[in-house]
């Protein structure tokens, strides 16, 4: 940079360093790059039903000491979602 200036910036470490202990911080963040994350997670493949389920936001902790599926019946009971679970698949549609 030519400004040769620094700036530093405060930032909430806890959604980068979290997963190590189980948990998944989400603020505001689009359910596209929650299920991205819970693919690698749990070694599944999301499918939406609908292009708008990507869009929706969420927030909240996540408890991925838990299975697959019981995260998704959180996501479900916070956002207007459902899903089904099939051959290590996992649909997400609206309700």
């Amino acid at each position: 940079n030519t400004s040769k200036e620094t700036s530093l910036k405060k930032a909430n470490v806890l959604e980068y360093v979290s997963w190590k202990d189980g948990w998944m911080y989400c603020s505001n963040e689009k359910l596209e790059s929650v299920a991205t994350k819970l693919e690698r997670y749990y070694n599944v493949n999301v499918q939406f039903k609908d292009q708008k389920i990507k869009e929706m936001t969420i927030s909240g902790k996540l408890d991925l000491k838990s299975k697959c599926e019981d995260v998704f019946d959180v996501i479900s009971f916070i956002a207007p979602i459902d899903f089904e679970l099939k051959d290590g698949e996992i649909l997400v549609f609206q309700k």
